[in-house]
């Protein structure tokens, strides 16, 4: 039987309620112990909302880095998708992989160049991300950047060696998972438990 606080735990790591989150888990709520029909866990939601401080709390607590939603993306994708550097490089000292693609074959560093955020791309890269990764429509970590006109992304990539590949598509023609487009924070607002 799933504990009645599960879900509260999820909904306050996805608002980064920290005091809220270790009260829940001093409780005896495990920190794994909710998955959302997406496949997220609470520390998938935290992490993808950029709440470092959250993140840091559920892996202090064991929470697993395994899950995958429903589009095969990591934990650190989430991460990489939220902008947050802090909560990427927190994921990064648990030892999430840097070069785990989803299921479309997009890696953290595709995606962190594709947004255009040079902390987090630095981040990555210092952790052992493949500057020469590749993934179809999005093409390699240099042909998002540029595509995307982040030109700040793509000369740091360029003096690393990075090399254009396939060209990448248009945004709006790419084949999109939903941890790569949207937030999980439409519901913001709502009441607390």
């Amino acid at each position: 039987m799933e504990d009645p606080n599960a879900e509260a735990l999820y909904e306050y790591s996805r608002r980064g309620k920290v005091d809220e989150v270790r009260a829940l888990l001093d409780g005896g709520v495990g920190p794994d112990a909710y998955l959302a029909y997406d496949g997220s866990t609470p520390l998938i939601i935290a992490a993808r909302g950029g709440r470092a401080e959250v993140v840091s709390l559920l892996l202090e607590r064991r929470a697993s880095l395994e899950p995958r939603t429903d589009d095969g993306s990591s934990v650190l994708i989430h991460a990489v998708s939220g902008g947050s550097q802090e909560a990427v490089r927190v994921l990064l000292g648990a030892r999430a992989d840097a070069n785990e693609g989803n299921d479309d074959g997009v890696t953290p560093l595709i995606l962190a160049a594709d947004k255009g955020v040079l902390d987090v791309v630095r981040a990555l890269v210092e952790a052992g991300a493949d500057v020469g990764v590749a993934a179809e429509d999005w093409g390699s970590p240099l042909d998002s950047a540029a595509a995307a006109g982040h030109s700040e992304v793509e000369a740091y990539l360029a003096s690393l060696g990075a090399t254009a590949g396939a060209q990448a598509q248009p945004r709006e023609a790419r084949k999109v998972a939903a941890s790569e487009q949207w937030g999980y924070d439409a519901f913001d607002g709502e009441e607390d438990y």
